[in-house]
Order: structure tokens, then sequence, then C-alpha cells
């Protein structure tokens, strides 16, 4: 019970902290438009988190208000849950690890090109929140060398954190109705978070979540 409370309670932070950010404009001052919306992303890993996940999908819910005529403030909410190991990379069947992400994102988005109001091309920067969780279940077997076969008798591994990361990127966006926004956002994300190795099983060190994703999205405007 009390580690599904943990749990809810992370969650309702995170809820928290990205009320907060949609409520802000409002406190300070009123923009005359606001958007909501969801997607459909893919996340890419890369480099040493790569030797260890295959790349995944996960649903993303937006938001944001414009700024001015040309930037405005994105936000995002996303789970990742990295649990398809990449057998190429480590080719033991017994061995099951998974990596949970939730991150809260708040981007700053400016309009590059933009040849009529039904279409336009920006290029974004911007920092996300995550609360990120990491396990491995115990490994029981023999890994196999031609000249000394290892037998390896691993105990489950768990970490837990908050992590700071950064992100940039570009999109573009397609209005068929002034209310009505489709795009794709494409943009490199950094996680300052750290995996430790386990060298038995070839695990190397993870410094950095380091990921491309890509979404595309459906997106509602409400202007006053």
């Amino acid at each position: 019970m009390s580690f599904l409370l943990k749990h809810a309670y992370i969650r309702l932070k995170v809820g928290g902290f990205l009320l907060g950010l949609l409520v802000m404009p409002f406190c300070l001052k009123a923009q005359n438009t606001i958007y909501f919306g969801a997607g459909y992303e893919e996340i890419y890993p890369l480099g040493k988190l790569h030797d260890r996940f295959i790349p995944i999908e996960a649903p993303v819910f937006l938001g944001g208000w414009d700024l001015d005529a040309q930037s405005r403030i994105l936000l995002d909410y996303r789970f990742m849950c990295f649990d398809e190991i990449n057998r190429d990379k480590l080719p033991y069947d017994s061995l099951s690890m998974k990596l949970t992400n939730y991150s809260a994102g708040l981007t700053y988005s400016y309009t590059l090109w933009q040849p009529a109001k039904w279409f336009l091309l920006s290029v974004q920067a911007g920092v996300s929140l995550n609360q990120w969780n990491f396990t491995r279940d115990a490994f029981h077997g023999v890994i196999p060398d031609s000249l000394n076969p290892q037998t390896l008798d691993l105990e489950s591994h768990k970490r837990s954190d908050w992590s700071w990361g950064c992100r940039v990127g570009c999109g573009v966006e397609f209005s068929p109705l002034s209310f009505l926004h489709l795009g794709w956002h494409a943009n490199f994300h950094l996680i300052a978070a750290e995996l430790w190795p386990a060298e038995s099983l070839g695990m190397e060190s993870v410094s950095g979540l380091k990921m491309v994703n890509h979404h595309v999205y459906v997106k509602m405007s409400y202007g006053w």
C-alpha cells in the first residue's frame, strides 16, 4: 500500500507542477490564445541507453499559450516506459529490467517561417522535470565463454530519483481551421540521470539519458 501511495504522491506533484505552469500566464498577464491537445510519440534511446533498450512509443499531452505573434510557451506531459531490452547488445533471455519516467516539459517555441496563416515552421528549446525509476530483476545464469564460462547470481537492483532535463528541436504546424492545429515536432532530450553498470553482464554505466523524440499531435486553440 505504501508503494501505491508513494507513486500517487509523485504523480500528484508532477500534476501540480504542470497546473502551476498552466495558470502562471493568467496570474501575470492575460493572453489572447491558449492551446490544449494530445499526440503520439516515438522515442529513440541513444548511446549507452540504446545498448540497454529499444525504441518505444508513448502518448503525449499538450498545452500552452501565445507570448506574441512569433513566440509561444508549450507545456507537455508524457509517461515513458522502456521495458524491451536490446537483445542484440544483451543476449540473455532471463535478464529483465525496466526504466520508467514521468516527464513534464516547459518549452519556448519561436516561429522562423510563416508563409501563410495556416502553416508555420518553428524552433524550440526548453527544460523538463523527470521522476524516473530503474529496476533490474535478479539474474541467475551462466555467461557463455569459450575458455571460462561464468555462473552469475546477481541480486535485484532498484534506483529512483528526480532529474532535470533539457531539449532542443524544431516543428511544423498546419492549421486547416483557425482553432484546429495539426503538427509534428522532433527534439533531442537529455536527462541528467545515471544508470549504474553491471559489468559482468556487459552493461556499462549510462551517464545522461539521451534520446530523440518525435511526435504528431492535434491541438485546439481558444482565443478572446
